[in-house]
């Protein structure tokens, strides 16, 4: 049952940022189903300069995105995805975070789990994995709009879906609140983005509840 629930919750990351996971073929229950993302002509590669600190560094107490303003003080409780499991999930076998971000546009730096409960950090760049630059608001709309379709195809009942705000680092930020069920069980979801240039940073959590979803989104 809780290997069930964790590739439940991982599809559920996986669909909610869309695109394909690159050249590693997934299990068939991690197939994400395709998206506005892989329908558009996206840019073949993003040809900028990434920032020194684009990506998080995790020590024994904590995981620290400099660039983006991102800490979450480490516990015990939490099992966090080595760099060789991330790279599994990212599908960019042989690739370094960097070259898979150029490639496909988004990239897991950060992803855990507690029990039903889960937390990430994703960094991303919308010309690449949308084919077009995009806001905070914008990106934000693509992600309930693929969700939707993708959600649509899948043994998921969606109980709600919505885009409000949250606050992070003093700032107002767009958040996509959304509600599934699946298996007889009800998970929470949140995404909030935060931009930084050509660059999309995304925090996502999943809670069994309500409160649990606020609590994980603050603990950031």
């Amino acid at each position: 049952m809780k290997n069930a629930i964790a590739v439940i919750l991982l599809v559920s990351l996986l669909l909610a940022l869309g695109g394909c996971a690159g050249d590693t073929e997934p299990l068939p229950s991690e197939q994400p189903s395709v998206t506005e993302a892989t329908e558009k002509t996206p840019a073949p590669t993003y040809d900028g300069e990434l920032p020194a600190d684009l990506f998080g560094i995790f020590d024994e107490e904590s995981y620290e995105n400099a660039f983006f303003g991102v800490k979450y003080l480490r516990d015990g409780n939490w099992t966090f995805y080595t760099s060789q499991e991330l790279a599994s999930v990212n599908g960019g076998a042989g690739e370094t975070p960097a070259e898979t971000l150029r490639r496909v546009g988004y990239v897991y730096d950060m992803y855990a789990r507690s029990g039903q409960e889960t937390l990430g950090f994703t960094v991303a760049i919308p010309s690449v994995q949308y084919g077009k630059a995009m806001t905070e608001a914008e990106y934000a709309q693509a992600t309930k709009d693929a969700s939707a379709r993708d959600y649509a195809g899948a043994d998921y009942d969606v109980v709600s879906g919505e885009i409000g705000t949250a606050q992070y680092g003093g700032a107002e930020h767009p958040c996509f609140y959304l509600t599934v069920a699946a298996n007889g069980m009800v998970f929470y979801t949140a995404q909030l983005f935060m931009q930084r240039g050509d660059f999309m940073g995304i925090v996502y959590v999943s809670a069994e509840s309500e409160e649990g979803r606020t609590s994980l989104l603050s603990s950031f």
